[in-house]
């Protein structure tokens, strides 16, 4: 009851709710929910509040912005635009130019002395304030900020770190002058990963003719095959100027989500992911050795198109004994689905778009653990939303309700 009180635009990604006699809370999830779990148990199930928490940390860098008289330390997403500030210290470093009433040996030592307790002082405020971030940019006027990276402790140290001359003073307000700093960071990081994880699938490749079974695929047809058996680790994607969430790369991080894989974005910038994106296009990292003719698809019986669906590929009988379709999650014979891509062939003139779309809603019609009239609704809601016709949808949720034998209201 308590989640139908939510405001669904208040919570893109669903809601995961903890409730007890004593205890109410609501987080957003950072990835998308599929459909409704309840688990009732002695002690709460945090593994999602876990796997938010490492969701920030992977795209998380730490900022550091130190000069000879203060420090500002903040933190950045890649998600956003500005750094968040976390913490700000002065020092009692004393001048350079010494006044008298000591030698001048002495005047240096207690000026090195107070120095390295400053920069002591932010290398533990830093620690304590960024814990696993995943790489750190440091920042500043001449060289207190190099000074500061000698002092990190483990595990700042081993982590990545850029070092930026800024020619300003450490102030809070300055933090947001290491943005553009920050954002190059993250980029390096990602085309770093890039090739790594290209390498390592080219790797695969070469292995493959010694396998009779690969642990890797590529093309579209067999990718996409692969994702609708639930067998993907890792999906590899050529870069598009519009990033990530572009119309054509749109369907496959969508697709990676749902499947639990994750997916790597590649960017044409060295020889080897060059060869990537023009001689593979679009690839998988399988979790365990598949047969390659497991991602054939199958031939499907030409079916006639009914008057009433003169625009539209033919409906099969879904009521046939001969070609049943089964409500468990086994998905490659399903004549529902089958019809549906090559409706949205037809609609939307747009075969990687039809294919991608059909899978999706494949895999919200199989998820048996929401109620029959909730898969209805999402698939025609995700459909909707990536502009099918609402006359194909009508006909669609006929079909669904009559699969499904759902009693209209």
């Amino acid at each position: 009851m308590l989640s139908r009180t939510l405001a669904g635009e208040d919570f893109p990604n669903g809601a995961v709710i903890f409730c007890s006699n004593e205890l109410l809370e609501v987080m957003h999830p950072p990835q998308s929910v599929h459909g409704q779990t309840v688990l009732c148990d002695e002690c709460f199930d945090t593994s999602m509040v876990q796997e938010a928490l490492r969701v920030h940390r992977e795209l998380t860098d730490g900022v550091v912005l130190i000069d000879g008289k203060e420090a500002a330390l903040g933190t950045m997403l890649r998600s956003e635009s500005a750094v968040s500030k976390l913490a700000h210290l002065s020092s009692n470093i004393a001048s350079r130019t010494r006044r008298g009433g000591q030698s001048a040996a002495r005047y240096i030592r207690n000026r090195d002395a107070e120095e390295m307790a400053f920069l002591r002082k932010v290398a533990e405020a830093a620690r304590e304030a960024f814990g696993e971030v995943r790489g750190l940019v440091v920042g500043g006027r001449g060289d207190m900020k190099r000074k500061l990276i000698a002092e990190f402790a483990h595990p700042l140290r081993g982590i990545r770190t850029s070092v930026v001359d800024l020619h300003c003073y450490a102030e809070v307000q300055n933090l947001q002058k290491m943005t553009p700093y920050v954002s190059q960071a993250f980029e390096a990081d990602l085309h770093q990963r890039a090739e790594l994880e290209v390498g390592h699938f080219l790797e695969l490749v070469a292995q493959t003719e010694s396998h009779a079974t690969p642990l890797v695929c590529y093309g579209e047809a067999e990718t996409l095959a692969a994702l609708r058996m639930d067998v993907v680790d890792q999906l590899l994607v050529p870069s598009d100027s519009g990033g990530l969430f572009s119309s054509s790369n749109y369907m496959w991080v969508q697709l990676a989500e749902a499947s639990g894989a994750s997916l790597v974005e590649v960017d044409p910038r060295s020889q080897a992911t060059l060869q990537f994106c023009r001689g593979f296009g679009v690839g998988a990292r399988l979790r365990y050795q598949v047969d390659p003719a497991l991602f054939e698809k199958p031939d499907s019986e030409d079916v006639s198109v009914p008057a009433d669906l003169q625009k539209l590929p033919a409906v099969p009988n879904l009521d046939s004994d001969s070609e049943s379709i089964s409500t468990s999650t086994s998905r490659t014979d399903n004549l529902l689905i089958k019809w549906l891509q090559d409706a949205l062939k037809e609609a939307m003139q747009d075969t990687y778009a039809a294919e991608s779309l059909a899978l999706c809603a494949d895999l919200v019609l199989s998820d048996e653990s929401t109620p029959a009239e909730e898969r209805l609704e999402g698939t025609v809601d995700m459909l909707r939303a990536e502009g099918v016709p609402e006359d194909m949808l009508l006909v669609l949720a006929c079909h669904i309700a009559d699969h499904f034998s759902i009693e209209s209201a």
